[in-house]
């Protein structure tokens, strides 16, 4: 199996014609329509889940796995790989291949089970977790398990987010941290921080938490609130949020940099940036600026932000902006000083902001049926749309609530987490933020500079239920994809803009974004 690293690319689309291109009938109900990283559609029906092709042709088909819902199906980001889980004691949880529907990670031994998945790139391995406390690493070359790591090194509970019943992620955990080609800075629980050598999953060397106070700790993960680990590549230095304070700790031997008692005392770390004056920490008592080689902080109060537990921060170049009580604030952190740029935005249908971006000169806020656009400079508004939500169903709701899981509590700013291999780089993009859908009824999507968002039309071109496409920057629809259902199933390979899609009960219809 070759290494597939995922390149989105964000292309505006003008308004052009949907075409459907072709129908394929299924002998049962379809349940859920995802799309993997690779452009594969993965469709779940009351007889078997498959791989279907943008030409239509079944590559797959898994009976074993009927009925699954939407929530069972993880797609492995950058990858052709799927973690499927299934359900009850006895069941059997697989990571499938969409393009061969090849099982992998199956040691072929009867109840020997996984309960979650992580991929890592950069070695072209896939962890395979077979419970809170033990891992196998599988060589996806060869599909072959290449070494494990058991309870006697993994000292407390592996860092995992609940994905459905007995079934879990490794999205809590912090964001894999490449120190090289072959070695990566992993954060598994709250007490196991090592630099691994990914060929041989030996420590180079393991972090000693003794010096710290670590009775009742909780695992450093952005699910729970914490920032992510940055790097300091100028120094050679980890920084990591801990509990109530960041430790920062020297990458080529381990050993942290500043007195345990003394060095960064900043309270619980939400957010961080390393700039040249200092380590830039968002905190829930508002911004502090921490020296770099003493771990003192310089300021003598911290910049407030008003409901800072809950804030974003984001920075744009040389420029800081944040969320603060539902306003856009500026920070100018060479003053100290704060402006507010926009008064409080209220979004329409009882919805607060799920996801903050800056797309070129704009600070866009969006949720589930609402898109707003600001000047990151005055504050002005270029545009505020809604589309009203087409309405809520169980089904729905119980995917919101899913989706959500990941979010609560998570109060990371989107991260670009980039290897330091000198060989090549690996890059994973990981979007987390603070607030939990509070609408159910919606099947919004988003990829770049565009959004499709769940709605009713009632135009004379366009009448019914279906998909709305709306430019981020502008907030105008550049598409309307009617399908008919209240709610919609389906997924979009926007690389090559194919739209599949339940059109009728059995149904799986392909229409052409461009």
């Amino acid at each position: 199996m070759k290494k597939n690293l995922l390149i989105t690319i964000c292309v505006c689309m003008t308004n052009i014609l949907l075409a459907q291109e072709w129908t394929k009938d299924f002998p049962k109900k379809i349940n859920l329509v995802k799309m993997s990283d690779v452009g594969v559609a993965i469709v779940g029906t009351d007889d078997a889940l498959y791989g279907i092709n943008e030409t239509g042709k079944v590559l797959w088909k898994n009976e074993k796995l009927r009925k699954v819902e939407a929530e069972r199906v993880q797609i492995i980001s950058g990858s052709e790989l799927i973690f499927v889980s299934d359900k009850g004691l006895l069941s059997r949880n697989r990571v499938l291949d969409v393009n061969s529907g090849k099982e992998l990670a199956n040691s072929g031994k009867k109840g020997d089970n996984i309960i979650g998945v992580r991929l890592i790139h950069g070695t072209n391995q896939l962890w395979a977790l077979k419970g809170n406390r033990h891992i196998n690493t599988w060589n996806l070359n060869n599909n072959t398990i290449q070494y494990g790591w058991g309870r006697d090194q993994i000292k407390s509970d592996i860092a995992f987010d609940k994905m459905a019943s007995l079934t879990y992620t490794f999205t809590g955990a912090q964001p894999i941290t490449y120190t090289s080609a072959n070695s990566a800075i992993i954060h598994l629980s709250a007490l196991h921080l090592a630099n691994v050598d990914l060929s041989t999953g030996k420590d180079i060397w393991r972090f000693n938490w003794k010096p710290f106070k670590t009775k009742d700790a909780k695992a450093s993960t952005l699910s729970n609130g914490y920032s992510s680990m940055k790097i300091d590549e100028d120094s050679n230095t980890l920084y990591f949020p801990f509990k109530t304070q960041l430790i920062a700790i020297d990458i080529n031997t381990g050993q942290p940099k500043w007195d345990a008692k003394k060095g960064g005392k900043t309270g619980k770390v939400l957010s961080m940036f390393v700039t040249q004056e200092g380590v830039l920490a968002l905190t829930p008592k508002g911004l502090q600026l921490v020296d770099k080689s003493t771990g003192n902080l310089v300021w003598k109060k911290p910049i407030k932000i008003k409901n800072a537990i809950e804030s974003i921060l984001l920075k744009d170049e040389q420029d800081f902006f944040a969320i603060s009580k539902g306003s856009i604030i500026k920070i100018d952190v060479a003053n100290k000083k704060t402006k507010v740029l926009t008064e409080k935005i209220k979004f329409s249908g009882k919805e607060s902001f799920n996801s903050l971006e800056i797309i070129d000169d704009l600070i866009v806020l969006s949720s589930s049926q609402n898109i707003a656009a600001f000047n990151k400079q005055t504050g002005d508004k270029i545009h505020h749309t809604y589309l009203k939500a087409p309405g809520s169903s169980i089904l729905k709701i119980a995917q919101n609530i899913t989706l959500a899981a990941v979010a609560v509590a998570a109060t990371a700013n989107s991260q670009n987490i980039n290897s330091n291999n000198t060989s090549g780089s690996t890059y994973r993009y990981h979007s987390y933020t603070p607030a939990v859908m509070k609408s159910g009824g919606s099947a919004t999507k988003s990829s770049g500079n565009i959004m499709y968002i769940s709605t009713k039309f009632k135009d004379a071109d366009a009448k019914g239920f279906g998909i709305a496409k709306v430019n981020k920057t502008t907030g105008k629809i550049v598409e309307k994809i009617v399908i008919g259902d209240r709610d919609p199933l389906y997924a979009i390979n926007h690389n090559k803009g194919k739209f599949f899609y339940k059109s009728d009960k059995k149904t799986l219809s392909m229409k052409s974004l461009k």
